[in-house]
């Protein structure tokens, strides 16, 4: 499966849209995971080719935020993990919608 990668890296001062997405292998994701959710509120997010995406977010007490949007339910899934286990996630995913029930998140309506 191909996957693009958007992020924003308040540290680093950079910012890749997700409408500007680059596309990246799961080795590049997993170092760029590495080196982005480190610094609380920066974020990272990956869309399969499918448009499934997948973001992360880091909280104040450094633990991150893992979040699936669901446009059609006005929504997301989430949960709350810490940085290792995301990238385990990640590495051990082959798709984003399993994730809901396999890691049991939490729907929650936006607004």
């Amino acid at each position: 499966m191909t996957y693009s990668v958007f992020f924003c890296d308040y540290c680093e001062d950079k910012v890749l849209e997700s409408n500007d997405a680059k596309e990246s292998s799961l080795e590049e994701i997993l170092h760029s995971m590495d080196c982005v959710l480190h610094m609380p509120r920066n974020f990272f997010g990956i869309i399969d080719e499918e448009n499934n995406t997948l973001q992360f977010m880091v909280n104040e007490d450094k633990m991150i935020l893992l979040d699936i949007p669901i446009e059609s339910k006005g929504g997301s899934y989430s949960g709350v993990f810490r940085l290792e286990d995301c990238m385990l996630i990640v590495k051990k995913t082959e798709d984003i919608p399993s994730l809901i029930e396999r890691l049991d998140l939490e729907f929650q309506l936006w607004g």
